[in-house]
């Protein structure tokens, strides 16, 4: 089984048994085993891990292109998870799937940003990315709160 048959069939199997869980102790009750749920989560963050790691090797060539450096792991962690969460997501259709696409890209934006405008990735503007990412965190949370 391929890694990525794999996501998707674990995404799957994760995705039936939240159906109607509206808590994690609800979870765990549904779900007596947790080892699915830890293989995701560890097939996930080696995948952002491997993005990361590619982006740094590249990082020397997107600064030759950008003129700014420290973004090569920024955008290999960010489109790893992007491409995991859209693969996931796609086990409850294209439509969730292309939501969480462009949620989980909306990081490369102020990255894009700073990056166009040749400001390397430390300082002021190490600073500034993770406030906003800070707030990208505060409004999903707020608004998932509300709905």
């Amino acid at each position: 089984m391929s890694a990525l048959d794999y996501l998707q069939s674990t995404t799957q199997s994760l995705t039936a048994s939240l159906q109607n869980v509206d808590t994690p102790e609800d979870w765990i009750v549904a779900n007596p085993t947790i080892g699915e749920a830890a293989r995701f989560g560890a097939l996930d963050t080696s995948l952002i891990l491997a993005g990361a790691l590619v982006g740094a090797a590249l990082d020397p060539h997107l600064a030759k292109v950008t003129k700014a450096k420290g973004y090569g792991p920024i955008l290999g962690a960010v489109v790893a998870n992007m491409l995991g969460a859209t693969i996931a997501a796609g086990a409850q259709g294209w439509r969730p799937a292309v939501g969480v696409g462009l949620g989980s890209g909306a990081a490369l934006l102020p990255a894009g940003i700073a990056m166009a405008l040749g400001r390397d990735a430390t300082g002021k503007t190490a600073q500034v990315l993770l406030g906003v990412s800070a707030l990208i965190v505060g409004a999903s949370y707020v608004r998932r709160v509300r709905t």
